[in-house]
């Protein structure tokens, strides 16, 4: 497992979107055609990560309700400690899946932890 973040993770760096000005189009159309629908589900709390339940829109600077905010604050969460581990395991899978649905380029993306 690598000790670095999960943005650094080489095989990841061509799947994550940044959180750029260039990319507002996506960021707010995969909020309200993917997020949005998701936490309207009533498994919403059980499916989400509290940081992607939390979010209110696609781009913005607000680091707890836009989401390419919340996006970017888990592309800088340790590979290792804050997506896999012997800990709280259930909730570090959900994140990570949250991860792979709502900041990655396509569908069906898995990301690497190390």
């Amino acid at each position: 497992m690598t000790t670095g973040n999960l943005g650094a993770v080489e095989d990841n760096k061509n799947k994550l979107v940044a959180d750029h000005a260039d990319n507002t189009t996506w960021w707010n159309w995969t909020y309200e055609n993917k997020l949005k629908p998701a936490k309207a589900k009533t498994t919403a709390s059980s499916d989400l990560d509290s940081a992607f339940n939390a979010v209110t829109g696609g781009y913005g600077n607000d680091s707890t309700t836009n989401l390419n905010k919340v996006c970017e604050t888990h592309y800088k969460k340790t590979a290792s400690s804050d997506f896999s581990d012997s800990t709280n395991e259930a909730e570090k899978n959900k994140r990570k899946k949250n991860v792979e649905q709502f900041c990655t380029k396509g569908d069906n993306v898995t990301l690497s932890l190390s």
